[in-house]
């Protein structure tokens, strides 16, 4: 295990945007400094009122763990957020995480593909690491949904989405523990470089988004994951629009691609293989632009050392990555038939899709026609992968 220590700097920003305040194009944000006790941002608009806490955020110094060390540790944010309205809302956990480009003095943020964070319940005072909500997983392996900056000499901020969670109508509460290590396999050179790390939580309306139980066959013998969230029998569910690293772990192998689900016409897969590109961007923005993953590009082009390390206007391999279209629809929909290859030379996923034989896919009722809607008695949080 290397002995690598990083001071950490976890800033954590959270943004809350309410129905009204999406159809008015505004937004809110909190900053909460590092090592504050707790603070509680509340928002309250039209019919919509939610209370945000983020506390227990002074890490001080990460060292590398395992994951088995990382989980079991007592440190960790905790994330707390109640809502009491008339709506069913998904809300939406992202990290952002900044990096530095070059070998300048501005170099001074552990590269992202070495913090590893996973995300667990709290029941009352008690933590539930025996069953991750998401994760472990490296910051890296998350699908960039935001970047700023370009990375040429510059410091870069992305987000990258950790878990989406859904609250029914009336009072609702979900309390999450964040916590995040360096990787056990980060080598000693990183020693001394800094964590920043932010959590900003967004909120929609139910209705903007279709939700899917998607079944995958093909890998046997193979644990999958979306995001970090686990496939019970090839099958993941409650799982809403959105981009998604596939992770496909067999025999000591790990295998991943990237899978963006969106609405369209019908049932479809297409496959996105943009091949070489020159670089003139952060990776951050390459892996955003194709709809892939900061660590897919790293371990696709072995002359990439880190992320923090890139160099410019040279051609790069960019990894394939995969789209599935599926109709709207206002009830959760199953969709089957996606079939997984896996590489074992490559550690590259295959997908493709044949529609069922037996029966035609469930399209649903359109989501853009006139309906009226019904009144949702439920208690208690649903979570899907994000």
């Amino acid at each position: 295990m290397k002995k690598v220590n990083s001071t950490v700097l976890v800033v954590f920003s959270m943004a809350l945007v309410s129905i009204l305040c999406l159809l008015l194009g505004a937004s809110y944000s909190y900053i909460l400094s590092n090592g504050s006790a707790a603070n509680t941002e509340t928002i309250n608009t039209g019919n919509l009122s939610a209370n945000i806490t983020i506390s227990n955020i002074n890490y001080g110094n990460m060292k590398a763990s395992s994951d088995q060390d990382g989980i079991a540790s007592g440190n960790y944010a905790t994330i707390n957020i109640e809502k009491n309205n008339q709506y069913t809302v998904y809300y939406q956990l992202n990290l952002e995480y900044t990096s530095s480009y070059t070998s300048s003095a501005l170099n001074n943020y552990l590269p992202l593909e070495n913090v590893e964070v996973a995300l667990f319940k709290i029941t009352g005072n008690s933590v539930d690491t025996a069953n991750p909500v998401m994760g472990p997983i490296r910051v890296a392996d998350l699908p960039v949904v935001k970047c700023d900056g370009t990375g040429v000499e510059s410091v870069v901020k992305a987000q990258y989405q950790l878990y989406v969670g859904k609250f029914e109508t009336g009072s609702q509460s979900a309390k999450y523990a964040l916590k995040a290590w360096v990787a056990d396999d980060t080598d000693d050179v990183f020693n001394g470089k800094t964590v920043s790390l932010d959590v900003t939580i967004n909120q929609e309306p139910y209705r903007s988004k279709s939700v899917y139980n998607l079944t995958f066959t093909g890998a046997d013998g193979a644990e999958l994951y979306l995001n970090g969230q686990k496939a019970t029998s090839g099958k993941f569910t409650n799982i809403v629009e959105g981009t998604y690293t596939l992770i496909a772990k067999k025999d000591n192998k790990t295998y991943e691609t990237t899978l963006t689900i969106k609405t369209g016409d019908s049932v479809k897969l297409d496959t996105h293989s943009p091949g070489e590109q020159e670089v003139n961007s952060a990776v951050q923005k390459l892996a955003y632009d194709n709809k892939t993953t900061v660590y897919q590009i790293i371990k696709k082009n072995l002359a990439i050392q880190n992320s923090n390390n890139l160099t410019q206007y040279k051609l790069y391999n960019m990894p394939t990555s995969y789209e599935l279209s599926v109709k709207p629809s206002l009830d959760v929909q199953d969709i089957s038939g996606i079939n997984i290859t896996l590489n074992d030379q490559t550690g590259d996923v295959t997908l493709s899709y044949t529609a069922p034989s037996s029966v035609m896919q469930s399209e649903g009722p359109n989501i853009f026609e006139s309906v009226t809607p019904s009144v949702e008695v439920s208690s208690g949080d649903e979570g899907g992968a994000a």
